[in-house]
């Protein structure tokens, strides 16, 4: 009786230790960031100041007006020619394969993450060289057909990606459903990713659960951190609110969202 009071109290202890360790990290942490923020705002403030701020984004802006759109047509070129060999590399093990050996067909699905990984982080930086380069039409100063040239081939470089994503994703997908019958799901159908994870077995469900808690921790630092850069630049560069207030309505998006979530799966509420 004697030793298990002991070991309870050294279990409490260890847990107070543990708790300060926390509270200490964490105060250290909010110093350093206050500390940062009062010195970049310091800095840009500097630089406003002295008048070489505009010195500078002028001479960048000229730069990137002719490295955007070759930047972005490449990009989207070497995205899928990279995804469209790993599909082809993962098509070609996937028809030597037995229909046993389970180790064979787990290296072939690990193959397939990468395209996806691929069209994801195509789809959002196609966004914004797309915003970019229509940015940069409108301010350089060029000959009309110039600056024409720049904005179709804008958006000739987006709707490829976007094809060329969905034509990426498709391939990936059609490959899952040949080696997993049960799966089921339409790239193209606006329900694809509740039908798809419906066709899931509850490891492959725990995976996606998973990954998505850590996308929401995440994106949580990832908006305190834009927060903070929207708020300096508001009253560095007189920007005005809304980098902000976009910052604040994807943050309350998130979190609400998952509160609500959390609500209706403790109550019983909710249908997914």
């Amino acid at each position: 009786m004697e030793q298990h009071t002991n070991e309870k109290i050294d279990a409490e202890a260890m847990e107070k230790k543990k708790d300060a360790k926390i509270t200490v990290k964490f105060v250290i942490i909010m110093v350093l960031t206050l500390i940062g923020g009062v010195f970049l705002g310091a800095v840009t403030n500097l630089i406003k100041e002295q008048g070489n701020a505009e010195v500078v984004w002028a001479i960048l802006e000229q730069v990137l007006a002719y490295a955007v759109p070759i930047l972005f047509v490449t990009m989207n070129l070497v995205a899928m020619v990279v995804g469209g060999c790993i599909c082809h590399s993962a098509r070609k093990k996937a028809a030597k394969w037995d229909g046993e050996d389970e180790e064979w067909i787990d290296k072939i699905e690990k193959q397939l993450n990468y395209p996806i990984l691929i069209v994801n982080g195509l789809q959002v930086l196609n966004s914004f060289m797309f915003a970019l380069n229509f940015y940069l039409w409108k301010i350089i100063e060029e000959p009309e057909w110039q600056r024409d040239v720049i904005a179709l081939g804008g958006l000739a470089a987006y709707m490829a990606g976007l094809i060329g994503g969905i034509i990426l994703q498709k391939k990936v997908v059609t490959l899952e459903k040949e080696l997993n019958p049960e799966k089921r799901g339409n790239v193209l159908d606006t329900k694809f990713q509740e039908v798809w994870l419906e066709s899931c077995d509850e490891a492959q469900k725990e995976i996606i659960y998973k990954a998505a808690y850590k996308a929401f921790k995440a994106t949580n630092v990832a908006c305190m951190v834009m927060w903070i850069v929207s708020f300096i630049s508001m009253l560095t560069f007189d920007c005005g609110m809304m980098p902000v207030i976009c910052v604040i309505i994807l943050w309350m998006v998130l979190n609400m969202t998952y509160s609500i979530s959390c609500h209706k799966l403790e109550t019983g509420n909710s249908k997914n």
